[in-house]
């Protein structure tokens, strides 16, 4: 059975929920630190975290309300490259607070899409046709559980735990 709308912004609030107490726990001093050449630190990872919360979301609502339209981007998309380059110093207060406003503006995204809007089909520029509830399932909801193991892995590589 597929998630309801409503369960997959549940599991979107959880996952936004843990990952903004994870990072509040951290050490501040190694946030900033990237494993090896040519990664992304935990604050590289949450800088690009907060700016596709709202993208992801933004392109949900607009699925719903035209089906059909086009979304997605490349790997090296401006507006996603520049974020995290823009944000990646930030002290640890202000990305928690970035953070949590987008991942409020996500929820709240998900929460109005009403149920016949999931099954609508938008057009990813690469992936082909995809109905919301899997751009929401894969672009948003895996995609931010994928990052946090990967920022886990960045904070252990560079803390030594």
């Amino acid at each position: 059975m597929e998630p309801t709308g409503p369960a997959l912004a549940e599991q979107l609030g959880a996952l936004t929920t843990g990952l903004h107490g994870w990072l509040a726990g951290l050490d501040p001093a190694r946030v900033y630190a990237a494993p090896a050449e040519g990664e992304w630190s935990v604050m590289e990872l949450f800088a690009h975290m907060t700016e596709f919360l709202g993208y992801w979301s933004d392109a949900a609502a607009a699925i719903a309300a035209a089906p059909g339209v086009s979304f997605g981007r490349t790997v090296d998309d401006g507006d996603r490259t520049g974020f995290v380059e823009a944000h990646r110093e930030d002290p640890v207060d202000v990305m928690l607070a970035a953070f949590s406003a987008a991942a409020g503006h996500a929820r709240a995204q998900l929460a109005s899409i009403p149920e016949a809007g999931w099954s609508a089909v938008g057009v990813h520029v690469r992936q082909g046709e995809m109905t919301l509830r899997d751009m929401v399932s894969g672009h948003l909801i895996r995609h931010l559980a994928g990052h946090w193991e990967q920022a886990k892995a960045s904070y252990a590589a560079v803390a030594g735990v």
